[in-house]
């Protein structure tokens, strides 16, 4: 699999939230800074390993009402995948965060990825 198809199936796994698939898509150590949900959870430092990817969806399902990620453009570089794209989301106390922009940052270690880090390029509009 190369690091579009592999990139690809993580953001298909989590339209679904589907954790096992990405976990089957992650290293052991895999290492998540979702700077977004982890803000809005309070939580100071990454999600590791497979735990640390079940927390983090636990995280989305507690937090969002309704998240949605649209990746755009996607480049490949030599250690991995930059995506740039939009989240649309409603948080469970009702913060609309519409089409806010999103850099994804993938490192992939052969096809498995190694770590991944969103930040959000923009606030929500208005």
């Amino acid at each position: 699999m190369d690091a579009g198809t592999v990139v690809r199936a993580v953001f298909e796994a989590f339209g679904q939230r589907d954790v096992e698939a990405i976990i089957a898509l992650a290293t052991d150590d895999v290492e998540v800074w979702a700077i977004g949900t982890a803000s809005e959870a309070g939580r100071a430092e990454p999600y590791r390993g497979h735990d640390g990817l079940r927390e983090y969806f636990a995280d989305v399902a507690a937090i969002w009402r309704r998240l949605e990620i649209v990746p755009g453009d996607l480049r490949i570089a030599a250690s991995g995948v930059v995506v740039f794209g939009t989240a649309h989301g409603e948080t469970v106390d009702g913060a609309v965060h519409d089409g806010v922009g999103v850099i994804w940052i993938v490192r992939l270690e052969g096809e498995r990825v190694r770590s991944l880090r969103i930040t959000p390029t923009t606030s929500r509009p208005g």
